[in-house]
């Protein structure tokens, strides 16, 4: 693979292939994650669908499979950073989360996650965007990072709260909802 260059000319800084945590493990999509993620998507697709616009579209092992491939090639291609999330003791697939609108000019970076349904409430999210913020600042050099949730997804909103991200408020007609219809977001930024 041919090195990537930032806009100054400079590599583009590496992001680890594997952060391990107190009770995680991540790491990128593999290609034969496809029936895992499946089986989570099934589980949580009533709570995912009016927040995630490609839950719906991916039904199929096929899809899933198309989704740990994109997810693949991106990352290759520094153009989002997706990190499955394992239990370090069980192995069991627990969701994701990533960094994507990366934009390498001015490192900043959004930070968005999934949890399947029966691992919520457990920490787990926290402990995972915890590990993001500190590789992201640390590993990436970033100098800002921001998350957009919709002001509905309380446990969304939670998540960002407990990682310290600072609320600046409510925009309008910042993403598409589910039907394609304008929705706004709620902003959450930290920095260094």
């Amino acid at each position: 693979m041919t090195e990537r260059l930032a806009f100054d000319g400079l590599p583009l800084p590496n992001a680890p292939e594997r952060i391990e945590t107190e009770r995680l493990i991540l790491r990128p999509f593999a290609d034969d994650d496809a029936a895992i993620l499946l089986d989570a998507l099934n589980e949580s697709r009533n709570e995912w669908t009016p927040w995630l616009r490609w839950v719906s579209d991916c039904t199929t092992i096929e899809q899933a499979e198309s989704y740990c491939i994109h997810r693949r090639v991106y990352w290759q291609r520094h153009d989002e950073l997706t990190y499955a999330i394992w239990h370090r003791h069980s192995g069991r697939f627990l969701g994701a989360v990533d960094l994507h609108e990366l934009n390498w000019f001015f490192l900043e970076f959004q930070v968005g996650y999934y949890l399947r349904t029966s691992a919520t409430d457990l920490g787990y999210m926290a402990e995972a965007v915890q590990a993001m913020i500190r590789m992201a600042f640390s590993d990436l050099r970033s100098q800002k990072l921001e998350i957009w949730v919709d002001p509905a997804n309380t446990r969304g909103i939670r998540v960002a709260e407990r990682a310290r991200f600072a609320s600046r408020g409510t925009w309008s007609f910042q993403d598409l909802d589910v039907d394609d219809e304008p929705r706004d977001m709620a902003r959450y930024l930290l920095t260094p």
